[in-house]
This record gives structure tokens, C-alpha cells and sequence, in this order.
């Protein structure tokens, strides 16, 4: 089963797609058979399977915080600082 970094990593990756240095007609291709569609669906759902983990998982009442593992994990699939570590 994914954690939550794993859902937004995979938002990321599928949307990824979008960045894709395409010729006009493959992008009209992909536009045309629902690949892109398809694509923006999967991302959404993996995005608000992100969103459900991190709300669960977040801050409730004062001075409650994520546990450090959770915690960690967050940071190394969200991070902008760590993200450009590993590019």
C-alpha cells in the first residue's frame, strides 16, 4: 500500500508528462486518444490521496506534531530544498 509521499510523488511523476517536449501532432494524438485526460485523472487521485494522508496525519491540538518518521517522509518527497538535492 502508498504512504502519502508515495501518492504525491506519483502525482508528480505522472504529471511530469505535461512537461514532455512532444511534436504538435503527438500532443494532438495524446490529446485525442485521452492520454492526456487520463494522465490529469490518475494525478488528481493520487494528489487527494496525498491530501487524505497529510490531513490525517498533521498536526491535531496544541503541540501534537507528525511523528519524525512520518515526518521525514513528508519532507523528502515535498521539500523544494531536497528536491533539488537529487536533480
Amino acid at each position: 500500500m502508498a504512504t502519502g509521499p508515495d501518492h504525491y510523488r506519483k502525482a508528480e511523476e505522472i504529471l511530469s508528462i505535461l512537461d514532455e517536449e512532444r511534436d504538435p501532432a503527438s500532443w494532438e494524438a495524446a490529446i485525442r486518444s485521452g492520454e492526456i485526460a487520463r494522465a490529469i485523472d490518475a494525478a488528481q487521485a493520487h494528489a487527494t490521496l496525498a491530501l487524505a494522508a497529510a490531513t490525517a496525519l498533521g498536526r491535531e491540538g496544541a503541540g501534537r506534531m507528525l511523528p519524525s518518521k512520518d515526518r521525514d517522509a513528508w519532507f523528502a518527497a515535498a521539500a523544494e530544498c531536497k528536491k533539488g538535492e537529487s536533480a
